[in-house]
C-alpha cells in the first residue's frame, strides 16, 4: 500500500513539474516582450504579469511535494495567470488557455476532480465576463467551448484507456494466477517425480524379492516332488512285496501245503483289494504331484478315439459285467483322428469310466463322441445317484468325492482332478452336467491337432486385427503381445527325447518340429525364425551336423543339445528293458518272453532279501522249469554271473556296495546282449525324471565375434546363475 502512494507521488510531481516550467516560461517570454513595449503603462502591466508567472511557479514549486496541495495550487495559479493576462496584455483569444488547467487537473488528481475544474472554470468566466462587460476580447462562448470540449475529449480518452487498464489488469491477474498455478502443478509435478522415482527403487526391490520367493517356491515344490517320490519308493517296494505275497496265497494256496480255510481266504482277498487300491493312491498323488510341478510331458502322435475308447472299456468292462450294469458305444468308426498322448487320454476316459461305474448300481453307461468345429467331444453318461449342483464345482478338486454312495464305491477322489489337468494340458477341456436321482455326463473337448505348431509360411504372422485403435490400444497390446513377440524356434529332435518335453513350455516360444537338418534348411529358406535346435545322441554327433549344415542356414542361432529320454539309459547301457515297480507275474513272463530265447537260468539282484523272496517264488510257479539265483550286493552279482552264466537278469538300481548302473557296464564288458538279456528293476519311473543336457552348443552361419561371444557368456552366466534361473 505504501509503495502505490509512493508511486501515485511520483506520478503527480511530473504535471507539476511540467506547470513550474510553463509559468516560468511565461515568465521569461513576458520579460523580453516588455522591451518591444513602447507605452510606459503598457510595459509595466506586462512587467507585472511576469512576475506573476514568477510568483506562480515559485508557490508552484514550493508545494510540489504536498500530494494534495501542490496540483491544486498549480491549477489555480494557472487560472489566476491567465485571467489577469487577459486583463493586463489584451490579447485576442488568451482565456482560451482555460482549457488547459483541466487537462493538468485530469493528469494530476482525477476525471472527477477534472469536471469540478471545467465547472469553476465556467463560473468563473461567467462572472468575469459579467464584471467586465465589453472588456472581455475573447468570445466566451468560444473559452467554453475550449474547456468542455478539451473535458470532451480527456473523458473520451479516459475511458479508452480505463477499458484498456481493466482489460490488461485482469489478463494480468489471469496470468499471475496462471502463474500461481503452474507453480503449483510444478510442485505436484516435481513431488509426483519423486513419488514415481521412489516407487521405481520399490518395484525394483520387489522384483528383487518376487524373483527370490519364486526361487524358493521353485526349490520347494521340488523338495516337495522329491519327497513324495521317496516316499513313493518307500510304499512301492513294501507294497510289491504284500501284493505279490497276498496275491501268490490267493491264487495258489496250494504251494502252502493245505488249503486255506474259507474266511482266511476271504480275508486275504481284502487285503490283496486294499493294497491294490494303495498301490492305485500312491500312483495318483504321484502324477497329481508332477502335474503341479509341471513335470509332466505330453508324447503326442495321431490316434483315433475308436482305439482309445475300446481300450479303456476292456478294463472296465468286467466291473460292468459284474455289477449287471448295460454298455452303449457311439463312436463312429470314420471319425478322424486326433494328435494327443494316448496314453493321457486313455488314462482320462478310464478315470471317468470307472467312476461311472463305480457309483452305477442299475441302468447302464453310455459313450458317445463327434467332431465340433476343430474339436473332438467325448460324451460319456451314466445313470448313477448324480451330483447335486452345488457340488458340480468341487468335482474336479482333489480327494473330493460325493456323498452319495462315496463310501461303497471306494476311489481316491483323484481321478477326475488329474483327468481335468491332462485334459488342459492338451488344450482341451472337460465338465459335468448332473440331476440328482438322474444321472451324470461327463464331456470332455480335444482340439483335433494341437494349436502350438505354426504355419509354413510367413503370412501367418499377419493379424487381421492390426488396425490402430488409439483408445482400446492398452489393453489391445497387452492381448496382442504374446501373439506378436513370441519366438519362432525350429526343433530337430533326433533321439526323440527332448520334442515332447519342450511341448510343455509352449507358452514361451513357437515351436515347429522337423524330421532332419535338411528339412529345417529347407523350411528356414521360406520362413523366417529366431533359432534352430538340434537335438542329437552325443556332443561330437552334434557338433558334426551343426558344423556340416552351418553354410547352409543364415542369419539364425544354431542351438545344440544332447538329451536322451530318460528311460533310454538303461537301453543305451545295455539292458532289455525297464521294470518299474511294483513288479507283478505278468511282468517278470513278459520280460522272460521279449528276449527271444530259451531262457534257463535267472539271476534277481537286489537289497531286500524279502523282494528276492517273493520274485524267486513268482518264477518258481511260472516257469519251474527255471533256475532262479539271487545276489544282494552288486559284487556278488557279478561273481555270480561269471560263475553260473545265466541268461537273464533282473537288476536293482539303488544297492549299498555299487549301482546297478555299475554293475550294469561290468556285465555288458564281459559278455554281449546276445549272450546276457538284463532287465533294471526301479520304484522310480524313468519316463517321469527330468530330463537335462550336460551340454549346450551355439553357432551361427558367419561365427561368433569376440565381444558377441564375451556378451552371450555373460548373458548364459545371468541366466544359469541369477535369482530367475
Amino acid at each position: 500500500m505504501a509503495r502505490s502512494s509512493n508511486l501515485s507521488a511520483v506520478e503527480a510531481q511530473v504535471p507539476q513539474a511540467l506547470v513550474v516550467i510553463a509559468l516560468a516560461s511565461c515568465g521569461v517570454a513576458l520579460v523580453f516582450a516588455t522591451d518591444a513595449i513602447p507605452d510606459m503603462s503598457q510595459r509595466l502591466s506586462v512587467a507585472l504579469l511576469a512576475a506573476l508567472c514568477y510568483c506562480a511557479a515559485a508557490v508552484c514549486w514550493m508545494a510540489r511535494s504536498a500530494p494534495r496541495v501542490g496540483p491544486w495550487l498549480s491549477i489555480v495559479s494557472l487560472q489566476i495567470v491567465m485571467f489577469l493576462g487577459d486583463r493586463l496584455l489584451a490579447v485576442e483569444g488568451l482565456l482560451a488557455l482555460l482549457a488547459l488547467p483541466p487537462l493538468v487537473a485530469a493528469a494530476v488528481l482525477s476525471l472527477e476532480e477534472a469536471a469540478l475544474v471545467s465547472i469553476a472554470e465556467t463560473l468563473l468566466l461567467w462572472l468575469y465576463t459579467a464584471s467586465s462587460p465589453g472588456q472581455v476580447r475573447t468570445h466566451p462562448l468560444v473559452v467554453v467551448v475550449a474547456i468542455w470540449g478539451s473535458f470532451a475529449v480527456l473523458w473520451g480518452v479516459h475511458r479508452s484507456l480505463q477499458r484498456t487498464a481493466a482489460w490488461a489488469w485482469a489478463h494480468t491477474r489471469r496470468a499471475q494466477e496462471l502463474l500461481e498455478q503452474a507453480r503449483d502443478r510444478k510442485a505436484e509435478l516435481q513431488q509426483a517425480l519423486d513419488d514415481l522415482a521412489h516407487a521405481n527403487r520399490q518395484l525394483a526391490l520387489a522384483n528383487e524379492r518376487t524373483a527370490a520367493l519364486r526361487l524358493i517356491a521353485e526349490q520347494a515344490q521340488q523338495a516337495k516332488v522329491a519327497f513324495v517320490s521317496r516316499v513313493s519308493h518307500e510304499f512301492r517296494t513294501p507294497l510289491n512285496m504284500i501284493i505279490g505275497l497276498v496275491g501268490l496265497m490267493v491264487r495258489r494256496p496250494y504251494m502252502y501245503g493245505r488249503e486255506f480255510p474259507p474266511d482266511l481266504w476271504q480275508d486275504l482277498q481284502v487285503v490283496q483289494r486294499n493294497c491294490e487300491h494303495l498301490a492305485s493312491m500312491v500312483n495318483d498323488v504321484l502324477d497329481l504331484t508332477r502335474l503341479d510341478a509341471g513335470q509332466i510331458a505330453l508324447r503326442r502322435e495321431s490316434v483315433r478315439v475308436t482305439d482309445i475308447v475300446h481300450s479303456a472299456l476292456e478294463i472296465v468292462g468286467p466291473l460292468l459285467e459284474r455289477k449287471g450294469l448295460g454298455l452303449t458305444v457311439d463312436v463312429p468308426a470314420d471319425l478322424p483322428p486326433i494328435v494327443c498322448d494316448p496314453t493321457r487320454i486313455r488314462q482320462v476316459v478310464l478315470n471317468v469310466l470307472s467312476n461311472a461305474a463305480r457309483f452305477t448300481e442299475r441302468g447302464g453307461i453310455t459313450v458317445g463322441a463327434e467332431v465340433r468345429g476343430d474339436s473332438m467331444l467325448l460324451r460319456i453318461t451314466d445313470t448313477g445317484p448324480g451330483i447335486a449342483a452345488e457340488d458340480l464345482s468341487a468335482a474336479f478338486e482333489p480327494f473330493w468325492q460325493t456323498g452319495s454312495g462315496s463310501q461303497s464305491a471306494g476311489g481316491t477322489g483323484l481321478g477326475l482332478s488329474i483327468s481335468k489337468q491332462f485334459v488342459e494340458l492338451h488344450g482341451g477341456r472337460i465338465w459335468l452336467e448332473s440331476q440328482v436321482g438322474v444321472g451324470t455326463t461327463c464331456y470332455v473337448e480335444l482340439p483335433l491337432s494341437p494349436s502350438n505348431q505354426g504355419g509354413s509360411m510367413p503370412w501367418r504372422w499377419n493379424r487381421e486385427d492390426w488396425e490402430w485403435r488409439e483408445r482400446d490400444f492398452i489393453g489391445a497390446r497387452a492381448a496382442a503381445t504374446p501373439h506378436l513377440t513370441k519366438p519362432r524356434v525350429v526343433v530337430c529332435d533326433e533321439t526323440g527325447g527332448l520334442g515332447s518335453q519342450l511341448e510343455r513350455h509352449a507358452d514361451l516360444a513357437e515351436l515347429v518340429s522337423v524330421a532332419s537338418l535338411e528339412e529345417a534348411a529347407l523350411l528356414l529358406a521360406d520362413t523366417p525364425a529366431h533359432a534352430l535346435l538340434l537335438n542329437a545322441s552325443s556332443v561330437d554327433r552334434a557338433w558334426g551336423e551343426l558344423e556340416a549344415v552351418r553354410g547352409q542356414i543364415s542369419d539364425v542361432a544354431l542351438c545344440g543339445c544332447v538329451v536322451s529320454p530318460s528311460e533310454a539309459r538303461a537301453v543305451g547301457l545295455g539292458a532289455q528293458g525297464h521294470l518299474v515297480k511294483p513288479v507283478g507275474e505278468a511282468d517278470l513272463l513278459q520280460a522272460v518272453q521279449s528276449t527271444g530265447r530259451c531262457v534257463r537260468r535267472i539271476l534277481l539282484v537286489d537289497d531286500e532279501i524279502e523282494f528276492l523272496t517273493l520274485l524267486r517264488r513268482m518264477l518258481k510257479m511260472a516257469l519251474p522249469e527255471v533256475e532262479v539265483f539271487t545276489a544282494t550286493s552288486g559284487a556278488q552279482a557279478l561273481e555270480k554271473a561269471a560263475r553260473l552264466l545265466p541268461d537273464l537278469v533282473f537288476l536293482d538300481i539303488t544297492m549299498p556296495d555299487m549301482s546297478g548302473w555299475q554293475v550294469l557296464e561290468q556285465l555288458r564288458r564281459e559278455r554281449t546282449a546276445e549272450e546276457l538279456a538284463i532287465y533294471i528293476l526301479s520304484a522310480q519311473d524313468p519316463g517321469q525324471q527330468a530330463l537335462a543336457s550336460p551340454f549346450l552348443i551355439l553357432s551361427t552361419s558367419d561365427g561368433m565375434p569376440v565381444r558377441r561371444l564375451l556378451c552371450c557368456a555373460l548373458q548364459f552366466s545371468a541366466m544359469l546363475l541369477g535369482p530367475g534361473r
